[in-house]
């Protein structure tokens, strides 16, 4: 695991409440998924700079390429039991807010989310 940090964490751009929310879903699926690889990687970085929060949460993978459009949807799910909220979770707290956004891509035996608070609304 590493931990990358170079400011100190302030959530300024959304409620507290939804950030912690969507990083611990995020958080979690990225622990499960690292650790079901042959060789568990997890790297969080948060970088600050004038406007903008970026939180890159990148995680090693048992396969080489995920398939990203389901992983949104409501009730699918990669896992085992009654799960596949997590994700359709975050979806709809970003939604409420449109300087927020997630960038998530897969390749490599890696899946990368990068979320990004803006100060300003997306354009």
């Amino acid at each position: 695991m590493e931990i990358e940090i170079n400011d100190d964490v302030t959530v300024q751009y959304t409620r507290l409440l939804d950030a912690v929310r969507i990083l611990s879903i995020l958080l979690d699926n990225a622990i499960e998924a690292a650790l079901e690889s042959k060789e568990p990687r997890l790297l969080v970085a948060y970088i600050k700079d004038a406007d903008i929060e970026r939180v890159i949460i990148e995680n090693s993978t048992k396969v080489g390429r995920v398939e990203i459009a389901p992983l949104f949807k409501e009730n699918y799910t990669t896992k085992s039991g009654n799960r596949g909220q997590g994700l359709a979770t975050v979806k709809r707290l970003i939604g409420h807010y449109p300087n927020v956004s997630l960038k998530t891509s897969s390749s490599d035996y890696t899946f990368t989310q990068e979320l990004v608070l803006n100060k300003e609304e997306k354009r």
